[in-house]
């Protein structure tokens, strides 16, 4: 069974629509935790790898600048490498907004449908206090993704033309004029970057509290 969640992981469509999807079908609260916990850690993963790609590309421009004569070549191609797969993280992510809100709506309400129904009134307590502070958790994901996509195509449209002005003019004569420019740049990419971490800690309390648990218990070994 371990085997079988894992290759699901690896190999599930990373489109949070689908994910809505599955929240529609399945019908017990455990069933909808799992599925919640495995999207998010999707989610996290991408996230983190966007952070990581901004992290290479600001340390790659920042080496261009820095080139000699004998390095000007090396550092830049290390550097036109990053921008597109910067491009690739930064679409990814960026693109979830919509899947986003759709199965955070959809996974809330058919969780507070349930709370709805229970008769002891500390256990509808106790749902209603859990639901409420993970949906306060997926709500900074949410505002997370709106105010990081205007730092994306900003971002986006510096680097390129950067990259576009070096691919033409690689020398140190080139460097010495779209230094500032490329420095305002790199700046701009650092505040990309911690823009990202209120939705890191965000995903890592939702990850603790839903996936750690649940998702362990649904992938409990079968006994020798």
């Amino acid at each position: 069974m371990k085997f079988s969640i894992k290759s699901f992981v690896m190999n599930a469509v990373v489109v949070l629509a689908a994910v809505a999807m599955l929240f529609a079908c399945v019908t017990t609260g455990m069933d909808r935790s799992t599925a919640a916990a495995v999207s998010i850690k999707q989610v996290d993963d991408e996230i983190t790898a966007l952070y990581v790609q901004i992290d290479l590309t600001a340390v790659a421009l920042s080496d261009v600048l820095a080139s000699t004569e004998s390095t000007i070549r090396k550092n830049y191609d290390i550097f036109a490498r990053a921008v597109p797969k910067l491009e690739k993280h930064g679409k990814t992510v960026v693109a979830r907004e919509a899947s986003m809100v759709s199965a955070h709506r959809t996974y809330f309400a058919e969780w507070e449908t349930q709370g709805s129904t229970y008769v002891n009134p500390v256990i509808r307590q106790l749902s209603s206090d859990r639901r409420a502070m993970l949906e306060k958790k997926y709500d900074i994901v949410l505002a997370g993704n709106q105010d990081i996509k205007q730092y994306y195509y900003d971002n986006m449209t510096d680097l390129k033309e950067i990259n576009s002005y070096l691919s033409n003019n690689l020398s140190l004569n080139g460097l010495k004029a779209i230094d500032p420019t490329a420095q305002t740049s790199i700046q701009r990419l650092y505040s990309f970057k911690y823009a990202l971490n209120p939705m890191i800690e965000a995903l890592s309390d939702i990850k603790d509290e839903l996936y750690n648990e649940n998702t362990k218990l649904a992938v409990t070994p079968k006994a020798q």
